[in-house]
């Protein structure tokens, strides 16, 4: 028995092929009618599309790509990993493959550029932006749709040309700090990821703002920027916790920093809550989920695995209806309250 194929589907019904193949895959510009007419026809003619024939009669992939540097921390990053899973979850329940490509510093733009230009992809996930981005440039030179996962700019008025999704990251160390020294904390230290990055700039403002309205100064030998590794939280708060004057509290960039923080206090034979107060940012990473009715850490709560799966839709939606509105989406990250903080000393 000869199968059904979209031409003949599509003689069938008196319908062009490509209004048959957006009809099938849900394309807002095709009517709800002319859906439920097509949809009818395939399941009376047994018809089963060829993912193949849908890609070339759309004149689309359905890929999304992702760049990843080799000199980016994220290759080797749990944090990246779940980014990765919630995106290409959302891939999956509309149809698309991620294209997950290693390129060196040097042939990062080209890379970009050579994808594009062969067609492999339909747009782009942009991940760590610096300030003044290359590759927002690029992309929008380009022509093909992106997103960014957070911002390259601080300002509003920088961002309205480019699509984004990041995390209020300001506002959550600042709220972060400010429930510390609410707590009796004044002596306390900030272990940062790399401030290269613009999500680490934006949380040391948030820092450094908390402190200014208390009248407080930073201890310039305790503001840290490093990987968020727990190895650099150890070592730091090793040096942090043997040096004449020591932190009260310390806030850091990652649950993963905050453990290392747990193992360098244990060894000193202090405790977390009682002799040091540790405040983390808390990606609610899948391999260290927390469901304890108090979580072991005090911290502010944003899932990147949530983050990825979000991304994924505002992009898709973009390559759908390309003259849609630019989406840029700012997400809150609530402090929760767990056993690693307590009063300090001026409480």
């Amino acid at each position: 028995m000869k199968k059904t194929s979209l031409k003949d589907l599509a003689k069938h019904l008196g319908l062009s092929q490509t209004t048959v193949s957006r009809g099938l895959s849900n394309y807002p510009e095709v009517t709800e009618t002319t859906k439920a007419l097509i949809r009818a026809a395939a399941a009376e003619l047994n018809y089963a599309p060829s993912s193949s024939a849908q890609k070339l009669a759309m004149g689309r992939s359905f890929t999304i790509g992702h760049i990843v540097t080799l000199s980016q921390h994220m290759t080797i990053n749990p944090v990246y990993a779940d980014f990765i899973a919630g995106a290409g979850e959302t891939y999956a329940a509309h149809g698309y493959d991620m294209l997950l490509s290693m390129a060196s510093k040097d042939q990062e733009l080209a890379t970009y550029r050579n994808l594009t230009n062969a067609q492999k992809v339909d747009g782009f996930i942009l991940s760590e932006p610096v300030p003044g981005d290359a590759r927002i440039a690029l992309l929008q030179e380009l022509g093909i749709p992106f997103l960014v996962h957070g911002r390259a700019h601080s300002h509003a008025e920088d961002t309205k040309h480019y699509a984004w999704l990041d995390v209020d990251n300001r506002q959550g160390v600042y709220d972060g700090t400010s429930h510390l020294i609410a707590q009796g904390h004044h002596d306390i230290a900030f272990l940062n990821g790399p401030e290269s990055l613009h999500f680490a700039l934006e949380r040391r403002r948030g820092f450094e703002k908390a402190l200014q309205e208390a009248s407080l100064t930073p201890h310039p030998s305790w503001l840290v920027s490093a990987d968020m590794t727990e190895q650099q939280g150890y070592e730091h708060a090793t040096r942090l916790l043997s040096e004449a004057k020591q932190p009260t509290a310390i806030i850091c960039s990652s649950v993963l920093m905050a453990l290392g923080i747990q193992r360098a206090a244990t060894a000193k034979g202090l405790s977390l809550g009682r002799d040091l107060s540790v405040l983390c940012w808390d990606d609610c990473l899948s391999g260290f989920h927390d469901s304890a009715q108090i979580p072991q850490f005090t911290a502010m709560q944003s899932s990147i695995f949530e983050a990825g799966a979000m991304i994924a839709e505002l992009l898709i939606s973009k390559i759908i209806s390309p003259q849609s509105a630019t989406p840029q989406t700012l997400l809150k990250a609530p402090l929760v309250e767990g056993k690693s903080t307590g009063p300090g000393p001026y409480f």
